[in-house]
């Protein structure tokens, strides 16, 4: 589950690389990413993108059904305990939904 809280550690991090390690250059990703292919233009431009976007998104939570790999509902929940308490079968699970504004 991922929270607002985690997504403002999200945000620390990004913002900490993007202030004392972007400088290094792509170089300095490599070991840290857990994906090799197409990180030789990683950039600041895509850090502050991120990071904006990331301070942009709502957090919800929706009924997540593990079988069909479908989400159960169209009005995702506001509260992480709410959606677990009217969980409505046992395949299924709480996912989180990012929800992000249409001008991103």
């Amino acid at each position: 589950m991922l929270t607002s809280k985690d997504v403002a550690l999200i945000r620390a991090a990004l913002q900490f690389w993007q202030d004392e390690m972007s400088s290094a250059g792509a170089a300095a990703f490599r070991g840290y990413l857990d994906i090799t292919e197409n990180i030789d233009d990683l950039n600041q431009i895509d850090i502050s993108r991120l990071c904006s976007n990331l301070k942009r998104m709502q957090i919800r939570y929706g009924h997540y059904d593990i079988q069909t790999g479908r989400l159960l509902q169209t009005d995702p929940y506001r509260n992480f305990e709410v959606a677990e308490q009217e969980m409505p079968y046992l395949n299924a699970i709480v996912a989180t939904i990012l929800i992000c504004p249409a001008s991103l």
